[in-house]
């Protein structure tokens, strides 16, 4: 069956959202809810290289579909030619995450992107679909929540404190070397600002091929920074109960994720999401701080529970090591021990000769 009807399938077994509310950030189909009107105010009249552009990024072919915005995420369709459908998901803040074809186009790339693109990404907007399904029956005059601007300017300048990549950076290619629990495979990877990650690497299963291209996503894409009033502080963000925990001050996104950050000594030190039947919590066991005084994470681990059961499903503890590089603070690699199923699984990138890109743009990220 076509990957695209197979997605589309999916979308169907979920309940339709009522847009009657006049959400800002939704724009379900064609001419929006049929009327072609939206909620969004404010919205920019003129476009220039430099002016009301914060991404763009060029699509493969020719356009099969009008835009599909839902919150937070952007999903086209194109064609390449015969057979090769695409489906592109677009972050708001960063552009291109995951292009996926259908399973006419080249068929061994298919298996490894559905397993982690499709997991990583597709997954995502589903469940925050199915959440939003569920709530989206509730009376459209129900106030929404307010922020509390303690909360927001408390992680707002938590935030601030991580290093990030300089806004000018334009991509990178980089020689790579995985030790996959003791199977060697080297080989380079590319990525280019706002797009996805291409691999060439020889002798790993689709399974490591994902697991790479994931973990290369987090540590390099997922530190280009951006507005924060566009990301989460979007949301109206509140202190959640105090604990009295040493972990941190507990703070609520109040997003459709059930998003919580713990904040201490003005870093973010634990993340707590939920997507689906999972359920994570990120713990940031130790910092790296560069001379300019910003934090790079260095020794973290990863939790994942059923979200119905709180059992846990598997830990994940990372370590990461940088090195400055033409003045970006650039990883030199990524240890995963993974505790599963009985077993501890051990995984080592190495990142070597990075040739980093810059642009003399400005653009806003």
């Amino acid at each position: 069956m076509n990957l695209l009807l197979i997605l589309l399938l999916i979308f169907n077994l979920i309940p339709p959202v009522s847009t009657s509310s006049g959400r800002a950030d939704v724009w379900p189909g064609f001419r929006g809810a049929g009327d072609s009107h939206t909620a969004a105010r404010e919205l920019p009249l003129e476009w220039a290289d430099d002016k009301n552009v914060a991404w763009d990024v060029a699509l493969p072919g020719y356009g099969q579909s009008s835009p599909v915005v839902w919150r937070d995420k952007v999903f086209l369709t194109a064609v390449e030619g015969a057979n090769k459908e695409k489906l592109l998901v677009f972050s708001m803040e960063y552009g291109l995450i995951c292009d996926i074809p259908s399973e006419n186009s080249r068929k061994g790339d298919i298996l490894m992107k559905m397993k982690h693109a499709i997991f990583s990404t597709c997954c995502l907007a589903l469940f925050s679909i199915s959440a939003m399904a569920q709530t989206a029956e509730a009376s459209s005059t129900t106030q929404p929540q307010k922020a509390d601007p303690a909360a927001w300017n408390t992680l707002k300048s938590a935030r601030e404190t991580s290093q990030t990549l300089p806004t000018n950076f334009a991509g990178v290619t980089v020689d790579v070397v995985l030790n996959d629990n003791g199977k060697l495979a080297k080989g380079s990877i590319n990525y280019e600002a706002g797009k996805s990650v291409e691999m060439k690497i020889e002798g790993l299963d689709d399974e490591a091929k994902g697991w790479l291209n994931d973990q290369t996503m987090s540590i390099i894409a997922h530190r280009r920074g951006g507005d924060f009033s566009k990301g989460d502080g979007r949301h109206p963000i509140t202190f959640a109960e105090d604990d009295n925990s040493p972990a941190g001050r507990r703070i609520a996104i109040n997003d459709q994720m059930k998003s919580h950050y713990r904040v201490r000594d003005n870093k973010v030190v634990e993340v707590d999401r939920t997507m689906g039947s999972d359920h994570f919590i990120i713990n940031v066991l130790e910092t790296t701080k560069t001379p300019e005084g910003k934090n790079l994470p260095r020794h973290f681990t990863v939790t994942y529970f059923d979200a119905k059961s709180g059992a846990v499903k598997r830990t994940e503890t990372f370590t990461d090591e940088y090195k400055l590089i033409d003045g970006v603070w650039f990883p030199a690699s990524r240890r995963m021990f993974r505790a599963e199923n009985g077993k501890v699984i051990t995984r080592v990138i190495e990142f070597h000769n990075p040739r980093i890109r810059f642009t003399n743009e400005q653009a806003a990220r």
